[in-house]
């Protein structure tokens, strides 16, 4: 598979993080939200405002554990952490495929290229 080679793997170029955090000037709560929803309403057509309802309350559930507002053992974080699995996987899955898109049109991949890609493609919702 031409994706996969020594020096172009996705993960080696960091290629979900750099998708979805590459600003450190703004706000980084609302470009993981937003960026992953973004990816996340493609594969199956889902409005772009339940992708961003999904990561808001999965960012939401993240932030109370890493605060201490709410207990590991609540009743939610079961169906909470399975949501965050689902919408994970399916966020990586879109960022490798949008990946795999750019370098068929373009053989000569670089994180560069990959940014304009994805800003190109974020441009088009007004978030």
């Amino acid at each position: 598979m031409a994706l996969i080679n020594n020096n172009t793997t996705p993960l080696k170029n960091g290629v979900i993080y750099n998708l979805i955090y590459d600003s450190p000037k703004k706000n980084i709560t609302e470009l993981v939200i937003n960026r992953s929803a973004i990816l996340h309403h493609f594969p199956e057509g889902r409005q772009l405002e339940d992708s961003i309802a999904v990561f808001k309350e999965i960012y939401d559930y993240r932030s109370k554990l890493l605060h201490g507002t709410i207990s590991p053992w609540d009743g939610k974080i079961p169906s909470i952490a399975e949501k965050a699995g689902e919408a994970t996987r399916l966020v990586l899955l879109t960022g490798f495929n949008f990946y795999s898109a750019m370098y068929q049109k373009d053989p000569t991949p670089s994180l560069r290229k990959l940014k304009n890609a994805f800003h190109e493609e974020e441009r088009k919702y007004s978030l």
